[in-house]
């Protein structure tokens, strides 16, 4: 299913809900290949199924809500409200539904209501959201310490692998990437392996570059043969691809190592 091949994943997941009937994983993936190929009804009946089955399940209620356009006579509005106020709701669904509910509202052209749903989601979840800026600041200060032109200098006698497999496409979000990752993978000779860690991975089974949080640890990093990465990291992309020519990857992560 990542990486586009649908009908595949339809037979695969189709099969493994006849073995475990009651999986929601296994229902949540079918409802996103239906999703991806334009059966929205069954998308949607499969997401009522699971509610029906799981009323607490929160991105059940988000992917429906994000299969069509809700019109006054027919919306989840009351439902996800009620829901919202259920005073046995983890925290952590909090947001998904909100968010949920932000977009039926938008649809109905609720702005004002739609907004304060949006801006109670984003509330939530920031309260989830562990995010450590003076570590992010010492990574950019490391990476610009140690990637010099003088460690550029050094490598100039292997400068890397010579092959123009890989396009990476970055940005901040919401800045258009996945718009561009479309546009440049409709070609026939462009596969879009979406969002990967292959590239930290390369790095990682290459010279063990990891530190305590599991995250690259640039000292060990610097180390790296690039022929021997860029090698790796197209391989392991290429596995993917089928028989396109090039490869696209969109990780928003990639801006640490691409650089």
């Amino acid at each position: 299913l990542q990486y586009g091949f649908y009908m595949d994943a339809l037979d695969c997941f189709s099969r493994l809900r006849v073995l475990l009937p009651g999986d929601t994983h296994a229902s949540h993936s079918l409802a996103s290949v239906y999703t991806s190929l334009g059966r929205l009804d069954e998308a949607e009946n499969l997401f009522n199924m699971i509610i029906n089955r799981s009323p607490y399940d929160p991105d059940a209620y988000y992917n429906r809500s994000a299969l069509r356009t809700q019109t006054s006579e027919k919306n989840h509005i009351k439902e996800i409200e009620d829901l919202l106020q259920n005073k046995t709701l983890q925290s952590s669904s909090e947001h998904t539904l909100c968010y949920a509910l932000a977009k039926e509202l938008e649809d109905l052209k609720l702005w004002k209501k739609s907004f304060h749903y949006l801006k109670k989601g984003a509330d939530a979840h920031r309260r989830l959201v562990n995010y450590d800026k003076i570590y992010d600041l010492e990574v950019f200060d490391k990476i610009k310490k140690i990637f010099t032109n003088k460690w550029l200098e050094k490598k100039r006698h292997n400068l890397g692998y010579d092959k123009d497999y890989p396009i990476f496409v970055l940005g901040m979000p919401r800045s258009g990437t996945t718009l561009l990752d479309r546009i440049l993978s409709s070609h026939s000779k462009v596969f879009s392996v979406g969002e990967s860690s292959e590239f930290a991975m390369s790095i990682i089974r290459l010279c063990g570059a990891q530190d305590g949080r599991g995250n690259i640890s640039y000292d060990l990093a610097s180390n790296v043969d690039l022929y021997s990465l860029g090698a790796d990291y197209c391989r392991a992309q290429k596995e993917k691809c089928s028989n396109s020519f090039r490869f696209l990857d969109k990780t928003p992560n990639n801006f640490y190592v691409c650089g």
